[in-house]
C-alpha cells in the first residue's frame, strides 16, 4: 500500500487496506504512527483508525493515540477513541485521557469513548464515575453507550449502578444492564427485588427478567 504518496486520499486508502489486514499488517506500524503527525486532517484520521485495528506495539501506539485525544480536529479525536477501544485492555494506560473525552464538545466522541472504555474493561474502572455521570449526556446515545460501558467493566460497576437505580427514569436501562452481567451483579438483586413493585410496566419486567 502507497502511504508514503503524496495524493492524501491514495495515502488514506492505503491505510484503510492495512487496517483490514489487521495483525497482518503489524510491519506498518511505525510508518502509520509517523503518518498521525500528517498536516492532513483526513489522512491522520484513517492513519489512526488503522493503528487501532492492527492493534501492534501498544505500548508507543496507545500514548499516541491518547494525545490524538486532544487533537483540535473532532474527526480524529473520534477516531482516536475507536483506536483505542478497538486495542482493548492494552489501552488502559489512556483511561484518563478517555474520561477526558467524555466531556467533548462532540457527541460522537463522547460516545466513543464512552464505548471504548467498556471496551478496555475491567482495567478502565476508575472511570466509573465519569461514566456514571456521563449518564446525564444530553445526547440518549451517549447515555447508552456509557451504560453499557459501565457493565462491560463489570463487578466493581455495580454500586455506581444501584445507585442510579434510585432515579425513575435510568431504572429500566440500569436494571437491563445488571441483568446483563449475570452474577457479577448479585450484589444488586435486593435492590431489583424492589422494583418489581414498579408502578412502571417496564420496569417491573426487566427487574425480574434481571
Amino acid at each position: 500500500p502507497q502511504l508514503d504518496n503524496s495524493n492524501f486520499q491514495t495515502a488514506s486508502h492505503a491505510c484503510d487496506v492495512l487496517g483490514m489486514l489487521g495483525s497482518d499488517a503489524a510491519g506498518a506500524t511505525d510508518k502509520l504512527l509517523k503518518l498521525t503527525a500528517a498536516s492532513n486532517v483526513e489522512l491522520r484520521s484513517h492513519a489512526v483508525r488503522a493503528l487501532g485495528a492492527i492493534r501492534s506495539k501498544p505500548e508507543v501506539v496507545v500514548p499516541e493515540l491518547a494525545k490524538q485525544l486532544k487533537s483540535e480536529a473532532p474527526v480524529v479525536r473520534l477516531s482516536a477513541a475507536k483506536a483505542l477501544g478497538d486495542i482493548g485492555a492494552a489501552s488502559a494506560t489512556a483511561v484518563p485521557e478517555l474520561i477526558a473525552a467524555l466531556k467533548d464538545s462532540d457527541a460522537g466522541v463522547r460516545r466513543i469513548a464512552a464505548d471504548s472504555l467498556g471496551d478496555i474493561g475491567p482495567g478502565a474502572k476508575a472511570a466509573i464515575p465519569a461514566l456514571s455521570t456521563a449518564l446525564d449526556d444530553p445526547s440518549g446515545s451517549v447515555t447508552i453507550n456509557a451504560a453499557e460501558a459501565l457493565g462491560r467493566i463489570g463487578k466493581a460497576s455495580v454500586p455506581a449502578l444501584i445507585e442510579k437505580l434510585k432515579v425513575p427514569h435510568f431504572q429500566m436501562l440500569v436494571a437491563t444492564i445488571l441483568g446483563e452481567m449475570g452474577p457479577d451483579a448479585a450484589e444488586a438483586v435486593p435492590d431489583l427485588a424492589g422494583l418489581l413493585n414498579s408502578k412502571d410496566t417496564d420496569v417491573r419486567r426487566e427487574a425480574a427478567l434481571s
